[in-house]
């Protein structure tokens, strides 16, 4: 793998690690702090933990964080062997099941995104919890029952979405009955409590996201990601970030009616075949259920764009198709004469070597941010977020003609969306062309008048036009709204040392590092500052 060669990337790494203040010191204040906070719409305190714990022991070091993803994407690997063990009589399929989850494409995202951690943290309590779970319902241990319930609840301290395990746990009983006692029922409704209690947190924080779309747009959406997921499984190209849905949401159109009859005739096998074997239902009830808490992220709308599905969503949900497919090859191969079992497993371990290729030229790709983005856009040209993200790539190497290009592009989809509007009035007025520039960026502010970058791209602007009043107007309406933006102490610093207040400029640059330690711009102001210049 080449997860320990991997940098930050410049969507999310920014808001939960580098950026982050909570997560730059470790002391009882902070670790208070992300144990009763949303960062920003999510309760993950474990996961911040890891991060405070990573960024203390290495600072800002991306190899660190990322050979962490590595070791717990390993972890749960096993843990998946060792799960599926319970429920086979060999070690063929839970071995198959754990190498399908470790090297499979789709999960590369999860692993190499190093805010990824959340999903990869959460799976494997999640995991570890059914794993005790599992040997409670065997052989009757109280500890396993109890470290379970521990388990879980560090699983949902990760992330929310580990609330579907009550259910996990119920089909489990369906597929590995127990005979340990009738106060079993009471013991697995335990369960009950931590997950409508972290639910409820977790909803409280969701508020702060914006639903577009009706009960049954939001239905046909959801039937279009699990789809595309199937797809995605068994034939891991072209894979993204996320996938913006472009089209207009409509049951008559193919890429929604067909996900809805091929998911129906789905679901009627999997009643079906409990029939003759319950271990088909069982991977597609794991595959649904543990899908279930993502398909609401999956359709929300961030400035009226939609996503229908996202790599990253599928890493524990993943687990239970593996588990059909390795259980479906070990049938095969039992029915199979000498000759064919040969064929078989020579295919099968052409499949493997195919996915394990796949993933690891993946994985090469999300090295840096801007060869990822850059793919992107290539493979989607029409999205959004691509489109804003490597265009921020290019403003920072200076090459802001191309930065022009992906941002007019981006306006041109979305013209009422502040972002990418803003920052093509900066990459305009760094390329000389200030008014035009400073148009654009006070029409960003008319569309968002919360968006801080406006005003500290605008401030830049009006300091190239020596009207440093304005700027100090602006930059000072960008610390009222957020204080602790780095950039806007960067900027603010500057402003300051053009006026000759030495001090003020010192303590607005020391603050802005304090926040963004990877800011080469303030660190290179300040020591213009110390220097005299």
């Amino acid at each position: 793998m080449y997860a320990p060669q991997g940098q930050f990337m410049n969507i999310d790494d920014n808001l939960l690690i580098y950026n982050n203040l909570k997560v730059q010191d470790l002391n009882l204040e902070n670790i208070k702090e992300i144990f009763t906070t949303y960062d920003p719409e999510l309760y993950i305190p474990l996961t911040l933990l890891s991060y405070q714990l990573e960024y203390h022991f290495a600072g800002e070091n991306p190899s660190v964080f990322h050979v962490t993803n590595l070791i717990v994407h390993i972890l749960n690997a096993l843990l998946v062997l060792v799960l599926f063990r319970f429920f086979s009589k060999t070690w063929y399929v839970p071995f198959l099941t754990a190498i399908l989850f470790a090297i499979h494409p789709i999960n590369t995202e999860a692993v190499m995104w190093i805010s990824g951690r959340k999903d990869l943290l959460s799976a494997f309590f999640f995991l570890g919890s059914l794993v005790l779970y599992c040997r409670y319902i065997t052989c009757g241990s109280r500890k396993a029952y109890y470290g379970s319930l521990g388990a879980f609840v560090f699983a949902l301290m990760s992330k929310i979405t580990a609330v579907t395990l009550p259910l996990v746990a119920l089909i489990i009983d369906d597929l590995h009955p127990t005979n340990i006692g009738k106060n079993h029922r009471r013991n697995l409704q335990m369960y009950c409590i931590p997950a409508i209690l972290f639910l409820a947190i977790g909803m409280m924080g969701k508020s702060l996201g914006v639903f577009v779309l009706g009960y049954f747009e939001a239905f046909l959406m959801a039937c279009k990601g699990v789809y595309f997921y199937f797809g995605k499984v068994i034939l891991p190209t072209n894979l993204s970030m996320s996938y913006e849905q472009l089209s207009p949401i409509n049951i008559l159109k193919e890429d929604f009616l067909i996900p809805v009859l091929i998911l129906i005739i789905i679901a009627v096998i999997t009643l079906s075949s409990r029939a003759f074997s319950k271990v088909f239902s069982f991977g597609m009830l794991w595959f649904g259920i543990t899908l279930l808490p993502n398909i609401g992220n999956s359709v929300k709308g961030v400035e009226k764009t939609l996503y229908f599905a996202s790599d990253r969503y599928i890493y524990i949900p993943s687990i239970g198709l593996f588990f059909i497919v390795a259980s479906g090859i070990a049938w095969a191969l039992h029915k199979s004469s000498h000759q064919q079992k040969w064929l078989l497993s020579f295919v099968t371990v052409i499949i493997l070597g195919a996915y394990g290729i796949t993933a690891q030229s993946y994985s090469v790709l999300w090295l840096t941010p801007k060869q990822y983005h850059e793919r992107i856009v290539r493979l989607y040209p029409e999205s959004i977020l691509p489109r804003v993200l490597i265009g921020m790539s290019y403003i920072r190497e200076e090459n802001n003609e191309d930065a022009i290009e992906h941002f007019q592009k981006a306006t041109e989809r979305k013209p009422k969306y502040a972002n990418p509007v803003a920052h093509l009035g900066l990459a305009l007025v760094k390329t000389g062309e200030v008014d035009l520039g400073i148009e654009k960026l006070e029409q960003a502010l008319e569309l968002n008048d919360k968006h801080a970058y406006s005003y500290i791209y605008l401030s830049y602007a009006y300091m190239l036009k020596n009207n440093d009043a304005k700027a100090r107007e602006l930059l000072t309406k960008a610390l009222e709204k957020n204080s602790k933006n780095a950039k806007v102490h960067q900027m603010y610093g500057t402003l300051e040392h053009r006026s000759g207040n030495v001090e003020a400029a010192e303590d607005h640059l020391r603050k802005s590092i304090q926040i963004d330690n990877t800011s080469a711009q303030a660190k290179s102001a300040l020591a213009r500052l110390l220097r005299g210049e």
